[in-house]
């Protein structure tokens, strides 16, 4: 689903980690800090191929990637420290924010309009970036959502967007990485194996794997048909996630 209609993996790996991990005796409030961190930086890998090959064929604009990414590097480890010392109820909404933000966007692209200006004219590159990695990482994704909504905002052409904001998406996670390295509040890991912070390597090194190997084999595959199915199939199960989160 990443490769073929461009979404967040994040939004689908942590709803998935919340609905399972009571299966396996543990409680979602409890590792969600760890369930965050490992998927963050397992798809990074993921990210950096498809940026690089932004990079190559030249659908990156350069300019924009490096007047914000400082801001959004700052933001990313200021999102991992700030998420290590929040609740689950904090990350329950600000996911919810950034849900329904993909939501709207998606059903805005197969209606074929624009999305709406989230971010004001004056706001400096800065803050913008600040805003956009402490958001993003609070709320379980590494920028792509907000990263859209901003190439919007500064009307990229279509085809400049999807790398651009793979960029941006590199730079958050290595941000957040860093961040969930050491994080804020103390994580006691003595006793497990495999942790390096709060990012369990193991797990992270399966899913960057597994999400790697399948979107080289998803990359620019599917017609409209399969991208409208899919579309759907995506804002559906982020409403389910959404339900369920506010109702358990």
């Amino acid at each position: 689903m990443a490769s073929t209609i461009l979404i967040s993996p994040a939004l689908l790996a942590v709803p998935i980690l919340s609905f399972f991990l009571p299966v396996l005796g543990l409680s979602f409030d409890a590792w969600f800090l760890v369930c965050i961190a490992t998927a963050i930086v397992a798809f990074l890998p993921t990210h950096l191929y498809a940026w690089i090959v932004g990079m190559k064929n030249k659908t990156v604009e350069t300019q924009v990637l490096i007047r914000h990414t400082a801001g959004m590097g700052m933001g990313g480890v200021i999102g991992a420290q700030l998420l290590s010392l929040a609740s689950v109820w904090a990350f329950t909404l600000a996911f919810s924010l950034i849900a329904l933000l993909a939501i709207v966007g998606v059903i805005l692209d197969l209606l074929k309009k624009s999305k709406p200006i989230l971010f004001h004219p004056y706001l400096g590159n800065m803050p913008s970036g600040l805003l956009i990695g402490t958001v993003s990482v609070v709320s379980g994704n590494g920028g792509g959502v907000l990263g859209h909504y901003f190439c919007h905002f500064k009307r990229l052409p279509v085809q400049l967007q999807q790398s651009t904001v793979e960029g941006f998406v590199v730079f958050i996670s290595i941000a957040a990485m860093v961040g969930f390295l050491y994080p804020a509040s103390a994580f006691d890991n003595m006793a497990l194996q495999g942790f390096a912070g709060v990012i369990y390597l193991p797990g992270a090194g399966a899913l960057a794997i597994s999400h790697f190997f399948f979107y080289w084999l998803c990359r620019n595959r599917g017609n409209e048909l399969d991208k409208k199915v899919l579309s759907m199939s995506f804002v559906i199960f982020l409403l389910a996630s959404l339900t369920r989160m506010w109702t358990t």
